[in-house]
């Protein structure tokens, strides 16, 4: 039963409560409570509060109706706890119990939609580790009991994929699941775009974790406007305004595009990559049809300048509040307005570009 495989591996696995208490004992009693409330958890249809999962993975052919029922509770289930930083190991191991007990069915097509969402949510928990602790989260899986082909799996499809999709290194390109297109557009898919990054908990956008006193807005606006299919690229030619290509920026001697530069660019070269310039109720506008906008101010003074998303808005725009943006910089926010960033002076510098 899958069930007994989850509670075995939990109850074996008292790593990081033994570090916490000091005692293998106070561990693996820790583990031990974790392990059933969990149990508890999955098997909550006996008292209707949960999933319906073991009815499922129990038996050895479940309806299609039954399997999306399965899916949809351990998609749940699993999004609650990839979400938990001090589950994320025991998550893991879960996941392999899972493929153990399961064998031959994987994380592909076969293995149907829920397992397909459950993995997204861990891939976007293990992308928001730092490289060192991603690396050490993979040994502590890679060492444990499972079979090699589980622990194969795990590794091409969790920590691989991660590192590829959204990377904790601001510099190197995001390659997120969720990306739109001039043909689809609408104010659903361009939230859900931008929501993927998690702007306000990623460690790709953490302020200061170089101890330099480092942000990065620009590196936002990078990721949400090139996942749209409107890239206003982080590496540029500063003589033509040319994109370059992560791979070809030392070769091609690239600039790298601050909050300052991309208002140059914008202004000179954004045209021909699709962009112009628009007010602000315009930009709003544009925003909530689910077009990329964006706001940029330039700092005159030679200091940081600040971009910003604009998003889809529920609300006509308010010229008090401004624009209901999204932002990476010294403040996070994945849902406010331009307003609540910048005093009415510089709100007045502010200029707004949409790709249309």
């Amino acid at each position: 039963m899958v069930n007994d495989v989850l509670m075995d591996t939990l109850l074996k696995y008292p790593a990081k409560t033994e570090a916490a208490s000091g005692t293998g004992a106070a561990g693996q009693a820790e583990s031990a409570t974790f392990a059933q409330n969990l149990e508890g958890a999955i098997a909550g249809t006996q008292t209707g509060t949960g999933t319906e999962a073991p009815a499922v993975f129990d038996s050895p052919v479940a309806t299609d109706e039954q399997t999306s029922t399965a899916d949809t509770g351990m998609t749940n289930l699993f999004s609650a706890l990839a979400g938990s930083d001090g589950n994320l190991e025991a998550i893991l191991l879960m996941l392999c119990a899972m493929l153990s007990a399961n064998s031959g069915s994987g994380m592909g097509e076969g293995g149907g939609e829920g397992m397909q969402i459950m993995m997204q949510s861990i891939i976007e928990a293990v992308t928001k580790k730092p490289d060192a602790e991603q690396e050490a989260l993979r040994q502590t899986i890679m060492n444990s009991n499972y079979d090699t082909a589980v622990l194969d799996e795990v590794n091409d499809k969790v920590f691989k994929a991660s590192g590829e999709q959204i990377p904790y290194e601001a510099w190197k390109p995001s390659n997120p699941p969720l990306t739109n297109t001039a043909e689809n557009r609408n104010a659903n898919e361009y939230a859900k775009v931008i929501n993927q990054f998690d702007v306000e908990n990623n460690g790709r956008y953490k302020v200061n974790k170089q101890g330099k006193g480092d942000t990065y807005c620009n590196i936002f606006v990078w990721d949400v406007t090139k996942a749209m299919g409107a890239e206003i690229p982080h590496y540029y030619k500063k003589t033509t305004g040319e994109p370059v290509s992560y791979e070809n920026r030392k070769a091609e001697n690239a600039s790298e595009m601050t909050a300052n530069a991309m208002m140059d660019w914008m202004l000179k070269d954004g045209e021909k990559y699709g962009w112009k310039q628009v007010s602000a109720a315009q930009a709003q506008m544009y925003a909530n049809q689910g077009r990329p906008a964006v706001t940029v101010w330039k700092n005159e003074n030679g200091k940081h300048g600040h971009v910003q998303v604009v998003r889809p808005s529920e609300t006509p725009y308010d010229a008090d509040k401004g624009v209901k943006i999204a932002q990476a910089g010294r403040l996070l926010y994945n849902e406010t307005y331009s307003g609540k960033i910048y005093g009415k002076n510089t709100l007045k510098n502010v200029k707004y570009f949409v790709h249309v």
